[in-house]
């Protein structure tokens, strides 16, 4: 399966002046981690090098969608990918990793290229307004319908999914 892992505040924003806000919930962070470890985790190059970010993320395999050769910690990135014909190298990591989840978590230009294939979305919306500069575009789930939704058990947010 190829879905999407993201957080958002309520409007929609993710990012600010490049960074990921620090969203200060470990509930977030647990969800984040029980539903990504041991699978493929897909991410742009500004994601990789997000000071946020762990470098790799462990119990995963870490995936770079770049065209760039000098990313930091690039030893430790797992397979780099080329920016061109997603959709295809999305489903060649499919058929090389057949019992493995291909998981999308950033940034926004990976996954609108990759939308024709991702069957699962999961947002984590957090309640706290956060400063952005970068929001989802609205109408990206049409198309999906509603699957789960619950509350993070720190009370900070709530996970949506959205099922195609």
């Amino acid at each position: 399966m190829i879905r999407v892992i993201f957080a958002v505040e309520t409007h929609m924003g993710y990012s600010n002046k490049g960074t990921m806000p620090d969203w200060k919930s470990t509930a977030d962070f647990k969800h984040f981690k029980e539903s990504t470890e041991g699978q493929i985790v897909v991410m742009g190059s500004k994601t990789w090098e997000d000071p946020m970010m762990k470098r790799p993320l462990p119990n995963r395999i870490n995936c770079v969608v770049s065209t760039r050769d000098d990313l930091i910690n690039a030893d430790k990135i797992n397979h780099l990918i080329s920016s061109q014909d997603l959709v295809s190298q999305m489903r060649l990591l499919e058929r090389t990793y057949p019992n493995k989840d291909i998981v999308i978590i950033g940034g926004w230009n990976i996954i609108s290229q990759c939308l024709p294939v991702i069957e699962k979305v999961t947002l984590t919306v957090m309640y706290e307004k956060y400063e952005t500069d970068k929001r989802l575009p609205l109408g990206w789930l049409i198309g999906y319908g509603l699957g789960k939704t619950f509350k993070l058990s720190d009370g900070k947010g709530k996970v949506v999914e959205y099922i195609k």
